[in-house]
């Protein structure tokens, strides 16, 4: 036997005694290990219902729940198997089916409001507060997702200001450079597309598609966001941009009605 072919039968017996091997770690220990590692991770409480193997280096998960962020009926997630061998949980991409995430604005303002008192108190308070994250956030480098798609997804918006939610449903996206975690600041890439229906926007058009970046712990974006209606017609065209919480919106819009468009 050529040399050539004993090095691609090592080759693939390897694979395939390393494939076994995921299958039986996650039988075994799977589930609890993704609670542990996702919720350290992402600094909210994370939990599954079920997961299971998938090829070639994958797990799909059922019934996703991350506290006050998300809820998920599938989840796809492909791994790196030799850090998963190793006791850790490294995510290279995932695919999220019928996701539900709520963006709580009130929980962003109070946010910022404690960093704004925080520094008003002054070194003393700085220092304190900066002691108790680096106590709460753990020591490992951040996660950075390569790819995440989400499919007819649900996003709500809630306002404690309108006392409302703004909802946008059937959400199809395709993002780039996800952080797993909300401090970590890296610009995300996307494309997405959702219904407007459930939102009574006043400008003509009940399909969204947007693409762009987004860096959600700088509180930045730069964002072209479109709405048309079912013949095409565009009744919202608008740049987002956005730097330090600071966001300007340029672009026209034709209000629901007879109205001409409006800069």
């Amino acid at each position: 036997m050529r040399l050539g072919h004993k090095i691609m039968l090592g080759v693939l017996g390897a694979a395939v005694i390393l494939t076994a091997a995921v299958y039986v770690y996650l039988n075994q220990n799977g589930r609890r290990i993704f609670n542990e590692q996702a919720s350290l991770m992402t600094n909210r409480k994370v939990s599954v219902e079920a997961i299971r193997a998938a090829l070639p280096a994958a797990v799909e998960l059922d019934g996703l729940k991350v506290e006050g962020l998300l809820s998920a009926r599938r989840v796809r997630v492909d791994l790196d198997a030799w850090a998963l061998l190793g006791g850790k949980v490294h995510v290279l991409s995932a695919e999220v089916d019928t996701p539900d995430l709520v963006i709580d604005q009130s929980a962003v303002s109070g946010a910022d409001e404690g960093k704004s008192g925080a520094a008003v108190q002054g070194a003393s308070g700085a220092a304190s507060a900066s002691a108790s994250s680096a106590v709460a956030r753990p020591s490992s480098a951040p996660i950075i997702l390569g790819q995440l798609t989400i499919r007819y997804g649900t996003i709500r918006f809630h306002s404690a200001a309108n006392k409302r939610d703004f909802i946008l449903e059937k959400v199809e996206a395709v993002l780039h450079q996800v952080p797993l975690d909300e401090a970590t600041p890296v610009k995300t890439d996307l494309f997405v597309t959702a219904s407007l229906e459930k939102i009574n926007a006043p400008f003509v058009g009940h399909f969204l598609k947007a693409k762009g970046w987004l860096n959600w712990a700088a509180r930045g974006m730069d964002v072209s966001a479109q709405a048309i209606d079912d013949n095409g017609h565009v009744g919202m065209d608008a740049l987002l941009k956005g730097a330090g919480n600071d966001l300007q919106v340029t672009g026209t819009m034709r209000l629901a009605g007879s109205q001409q468009p409006q800069a």
